[in-house]
């Protein structure tokens, strides 16, 4: 006998049956779990730079401000963090749940392209034409330079001769005397009130429109930039010579190969 004959032999069962079958999805209907925020993966998309010999507080203020600035534009970003490390920065992005991950990649390239007039040359891809056009504003030396002789460019004339306090950050600001040569990586607003007592100034990073170019024409203290291997061929405390005429800094005290 099927289940279809037995049905209908015995209505008052069937009827039992169905109802119990109601009643059961009923309840369960009603304890059916509804999450108001389910668990999802929102579109993500990470920017990682890098620039060697920057110390975490100028890739928060050369690499890192300016592109969180541009990504702060992007239609639909929910959260923005940056990750800084020496010379290394990895800035995520994060966007709500409606946006499209290759639309938001794409947008996100966009900004990254138009911000990187206000980046270093040294974070754009070599041999790229971003390179090449930004390179007589921003150039750099060769970062193979070997003997006494490191050059650079010449952004503030004048000749001095004293002792080279290599500064890595904020927290080194105490460290330089009066009459020291001013040696970083790069420099920013932060560091303006240094050129007061520096005698002059060597960056591995810069060029003529520099922040450094700018302050030590102001101060009128000689200006060698953009050198690539400043911070790590002088040695602190070493004696050099500054020719911001020639874009020469000399190192008086041996070749200056330190790490």
């Amino acid at each position: 006998m099927s289940l279809a004959e037995f049905c209908v032999r015995r209505p008052a069962f069937t009827t039992v049956l169905v109802l119990s079958l109601v009643v059961t999805g009923i309840f369960s209907f009603r304890d059916l779990a509804v999450d108001l925020l389910p668990k999802a993966d929102p579109a993500t998309v990470t920017v990682n730079v890098r620039l060697p010999g920057a110390s975490p507080d100028e890739m928060s203020t050369s690499i890192a401000e300016p592109l969180e600035q541009a990504l702060s534009g992007v239609a639909g970003v929910d959260e923005i963090e940056s990750r800084l490390g020496v010379g290394t920065a990895r800035i995520t992005v994060k966007f709500v749940l409606e946006r499209d991950i290759n639309e938001a990649a794409q947008d996100v390239r966009e900004k990254v392209a138009g911000a990187l007039g206000s980046l270093p040359p040294q974070v754009l891809p070599r041999g790229s034409w971003w390179e090449r056009a930004f390179a007589r504003w921003l150039p750099a030396a060769s970062d193979e330079q070997t003997g006494a002789v490191l050059r650079g460019i010449g952004a503030s004339t004048g000749q001095v001769t004293a002792t080279a306090r290599v500064l890595g950050g904020p927290a080194d600001f105490g460290r330089l005397q009066p009459g020291d040569v001013l040696v970083a990586s790069i420099t920013t607003p932060a560091w303006t009130s240094l050129f007061a007592m520096a005698a002059a100034v060597v960056t591995d990073i810069g060029g003529p429109l520099s922040h450094s170019s700018i302050v030590a024409r102001e101060y009128g203290i000689p200006a060698v930039l953009g050198t690539n291997v400043a911070t790590r061929r002088i040695p602190d405390g070493a004696r050099v010579r500054v020719d911001g005429d020639t874009g020469t800094v000399t190192l008086l005290d041996g070749d200056g190969e330190s790490g």
